[in-house]
């Protein structure tokens, strides 16, 4: 038994046993893998500590264009040509001075006519009221001559009565006496007729000059309808020299040399005048990223049309996200035109803090000048921005 035991008996097959010492780089290799090991461990409490205490932040990089916070658009008051340009692009204007003057002969022309006219019927009203007194003392004087002559004849005609024996009553006799029954008489009745005649016509043109007060006052309404007239054609004279509406500078490109001679219509834009004071940053940002944006956020932000050495970072603040892509159509009856641009962008204005940066540079500043933005969306340690991404990431879930 024990014989047939030990014939089926497995021998292990063993490597034999190397002396290491001796051998080149045998130490290394020991300690290559805790080496390894602690490099590996250092490597990541160095990333810990650096993901705990070093700040970052998560930006969103988009391009604008600069644009002035206040613009002011110089609208014609009044249809005509242009003819005269008082501005050039890039000249500083105060409120109320003017940039272009209007064709404005015909107007002026008209005006002076109107003038005449108010002035004409101004001598007309003066030498009227100034004629009346005349004219009543005239009649008042006419008025007495014809009662004297009425006395004298009246007196001839009593004489002839007692001539010829037909009493003393002269008013019975008129009011009896025929023409021709005595030619005496005839000529004394006559005379006395002919005086109450003058007496009542008098009298009448007295009652007419009563009604030159309605002469008067009609030429007094017209006289009031031609300055009506002055006025509006002063108004409209005055509306073809077209002012600044508020302290700027000309922003319109070559309006000295497209204007003179234009024939514009009342309420076009000739111009605009923004403030160079206060700058803002107008972008268009995808609808991927949009979202990742709220009002408040701080922009930083490079200008491109300065060199290398006179670029340096600016920054700005998100003052408006629009809630409709550009290029969305306009809501019906609101007159609002469709913007010329691709659908899924949003504008987002962002204002520029004017007090980081020093007039000299202001003064460069120019509407439409392109700008690399960078839109801080987050900022916090790297280890608080990666567990808000991971948190995000399991929301969404």
């Amino acid at each position: 038994m024990s014989t047939a035991r030990k014939n089926h008996e497995v021998i292990p097959l063993r490597l034999p046993h190397l002396d290491d010492e001796g051998q080149p780089g045998a130490g290394l290799v020991k300690r290559s893998v805790s080496i390894t090991l602690l490099t590996v461990a250092a490597l990541c409490i160095a990333a810990l500590v650096v993901s705990a205490t070093v700040r970052m932040d998560v930006t969103v990089k988009a391009a604008g264009v600069l644009e002035p916070v206040r613009l002011w658009p110089v609208r014609a008051q009044a249809s005509g040509v242009v003819s005269r340009v008082l501005v050039r692009t890039g000249d500083t204007v105060q409120a109320g001075t003017p940039v272009l003057e209007l064709d404005g002969l015909a107007m002026r022309t008209q005006l002076a006519q109107l003038e005449a006219q108010l002035r004409s019927a101004a001598i007309d009203r003066d030498r009227s009221a100034a004629a009346t007194p005349l004219e009543r003392q005239q009649q008042a004087e006419k008025l007495a001559r014809a009662r004297a002559r009425l006395t004298t004849a009246r007196a001839t005609l009593l004489q002839r009565m007692v001539e010829h024996d037909m009493g003393e009553n002269v008013d019975s006799l008129l009011a009896a006496y025929r023409p021709g029954q005595h030619v005496v008489l005839d000529l004394a009745v006559g005379e006395v007729r002919g005086a109450q005649a003058d007496i009542a016509m008098t009298g009448t043109e007295t009652s007419m000059l009563a009604l030159r007060g309605y002469d008067e006052r009609k030429t007094g309404t017209e006289m009031q309808r031609l300055q009506a007239q002055i006025d509006e054609t002063r108004e409209r004279l005055g509306r073809t020299v077209v002012t600044a509406p508020a302290a700027g500078v000309v922003l319109t490109d070559e309006v000295e040399r497209r204007l003179p001679g234009a024939l514009i219509r009342e309420g076009e834009t000739l111009l605009e005048v923004g403030d160079l004071a206060d700058w803002r940053v107008s972008m268009l940002i995808p609808e991927r990223d949009v979202n990742k944006i709220e009002r408040g956020d701080v922009v930083r932000l490079e200008v491109q049309a300065f060199s290398q050495d006179d670029r340096r970072q600016l920054e700005a603040h998100i003052t408006s996200i629009a809630a409709e892509p550009v290029g969305s159509p306009a809501p019906a009856g609101s007159g609002a035109a469709t913007a010329p641009s691709g659908p899924g962008l949003y504008r987002v204005v962002a204002a520029l803090d004017a007090r980081q940066a020093d007039r000299g540079d202001l003064e460069q500043f120019r509407r439409g000048y392109s700008v690399q933005a960078n839109i801080v969306t987050r900022s916090g340690r790297i280890l608080e921005l990666a567990w808000m991404y991971v948190r995000d990431k399991l929301d969404r879930r």
